[in-house]
């Protein structure tokens, strides 16, 4: 990623986020980058399967008002794509080069809670834990594609941990899904798993 790249990207992100952040009631998390986050992709091949994981991850979680999740609910989540580990060193630089990672070194999903839930235990006692429903747009390799994603929220007085599981289609965003060996080629369908650690910015 060029200088000038990743400043202009990194301009982008903080405009987004000022631009919703003058609200007195609002409730802002961000991504904490001290501590454990992590997102992984996982492909099933023919007579394995391989994943990659990635700590290069940033973005919030916002909404207006003192109601959990009330007016206006967003998110925006940003990942480095060239930055994924398979433990192949040649695989990773493979993979870099069919998520053109040159071009586009951004993964971003953008989008809204549409619906939530509070989890409760076999008592209805509320666990903390909130089922959120999201629609928003997953941008890759330069291809943006709306999507739905649900996830678990769980919210404290001043952290907060999210988890999310999905998958897409590599034709969705125009890549050609690569060999690995002859006749052998990655599966079309990459599962995605998210893990993140929220701090409350007052």
């Amino acid at each position: 990623m060029t200088e000038a790249k990743s400043f202009l990207q990194r301009w982008s992100f903080l405009v987004c986020l000022a631009a919703i952040t003058a609200t007195a009631d609002a409730a802002e998390w961000h991504v904490d980058g001290k501590a454990a986050n992590n997102v992984t992709f996982t492909s099933e091949v023919v007579t394995f399967s391989f994943e990659g994981t990635n700590d290069k991850v940033d973005g919030f979680l916002y909404w207006e008002g003192p109601g959990l999740f009330e007016g206006k609910p967003q998110l925006l989540f940003q990942v480095e794509v060239g930055a994924f580990d398979t433990g192949i060193g040649k695989r990773d630089s493979d993979m870099r080069d069919v998520l053109r990672a040159d071009k586009h070194p951004l993964s971003t999903y953008k989008g809204t809670i549409v619906g939530h839930e509070v989890i409760t235990d076999s008592s209805g006692v509320p666990t903390g834990q909130h089922h959120v429903r999201t629609r928003g747009t997953l941008s890759l390799a330069g291809v943006e594609r709306s999507v739905d994603v649900d996830g678990m929220v769980a919210i404290g007085d001043s952290t907060a941990t999210l988890q999310a599981n999905f998958n897409f289609r590599l034709a969705e965003f125009e890549i050609e899904a690569p060999s690995l060996a002859a006749f052998v080629k990655v599966s079309e369908q990459i599962d995605i798993a998210v893990e993140l650690s929220l701090k409350r910015i007052k």
